[in-house]
């Protein structure tokens, strides 16, 4: 088995995709979270217009401001990690892509258990 300056670049970049897949996650988590938050403040929303309490509304209003807004927050978060991984597995792809093809005619028993 081969342990080459290449192998580490690989992966650490292995490492990279695998942080950035944990954190995707967990924004899509708290999207979904918020996603919930912002159906149950409606549903509040309509019950105070519904009864005309409008010192209610306003309250209510401003939370789904907020809630809305730390969801669209999380959803830009979480479509850049979405770009960020795709750009790494790119950048895995060609590396490998290079390592075997300048590799040529050696045979390498070479797995990613390393990583």
């Amino acid at each position: 088995m081969y342990y080459t300056e290449e192998s580490q670049k690989s992966c650490d970049v292995v490492r990279k995709i695998h942080k950035t897949n944990l954190k995707f996650k967990k924004a899509c988590k708290a999207i979904v979270l918020l996603n919930n938050s912002l159906e149950s403040l409606q549903v509040r929303y309509n019950r105070a217009r519904g009864s005309d309490r409008r010192s209610f509304r306003y309250n209510i209003r401003l939370r789904l401001c907020t809630v809305e807004g730390a969801r669209n927050m999380f959803y830009e978060y979480a479509s850049q990690q979405a770009d960020e991984m795709e750009e790494l597995q790119d950048k895995l792809m060609t590396s490998e892509d290079e390592f075997y093809s300048s590799e040529g005619s050696v045979n390498s028993d070479s797995d990613d258990s390393q990583c």
